[in-house]
């Protein structure tokens, strides 16, 4: 990937990339590892429970009747702060949710081709009652705009829409026309499996696992 765009996710929060800068003996040694990690409160539609912690769903984790999983109760869910101070989710509420179906047909076929993301990402009439509800769960008190409901492991690295998988992600606009700070770590992870070199180019699973565990 550009080494600018490197640079620049490092920057704004180096933990999630930190294991996947081109040490292959690293990125080896993270995929075939087993990283523990508390399940949700339930998994109800979302899927089964896999490596990590995360749910695995079957699908892309939402339909017409909407998204899959449920939602926990008021104030049962708490953000955490990392080292940099950045907030993460509680993995009691939010492990991630993996779509199997990219695991099944690789990151080539599904996730490295243009407009993934687009057309795997559910409507707002789903999303937002969600929205409501996951703001409630994690006691957050603020207007819904300050918060963007995200996708802990992102569309662009096979990320469901499950509510595993989504939390209020407080916007804190890093730079102008940047919402928050972990878009752009969204986008060095995609740029890394997709277009790093070959044979330091990291597994779609690792890089799921370190943005869902520590983005």
């Amino acid at each position: 990937m550009p080494a600018p765009l490197l640079r620049g996710a490092r920057a704004l929060r180096p933990a999630a990339v930190a294991g996947v800068l081109g040490l292959a003996g690293v990125a080896v040694a993270l995929a075939g590892a087993h990283h523990g990690g508390a399940r949700p409160p339930g998994t109800g539609r979302a899927g089964s429970v896999g490596a990590g912690g995360m749910v695995v769903s079957a699908g892309p984790g939402f339909d017409a009747a909407g998204l899959a999983g449920p939602v926990a109760p008021p104030r049962s869910c708490h953000t955490r702060r990392a080292a940099d101070g950045m907030v993460l989710p509680d993995p009691r509420c939010t492990p991630g949710a993996v779509d199997a179906a990219v695991d099944r047909a690789g990151a080539s076929a599904t996730v490295c081709r243009p407009g993934w993301s687009a057309r795997l990402r559910p409507p707002e009439a789903l999303t937002e009652p969600d929205k409501r509800r996951a703001l409630a769960a994690y006691g957050e008190g603020g207007p819904p705009s300050a918060y963007e409901l995200d996708h802990l492991v992102p569309l662009e690295l096979g990320g469901s829409s499950a509510t595993a998988n989504l939390w209020p992600e407080p916007d804190d606009r890093p730079r102008p026309g940047v919402a928050n700070s972990k878009d752009p770590v969204e986008d060095a992870l995609h740029a890394l499996v997709c277009r790093g070199r070959r044979g330091r180019r990291p597994p779609l699973g690792l890089a799921q696992r370190l943005v869902a565990e520590n983005w």
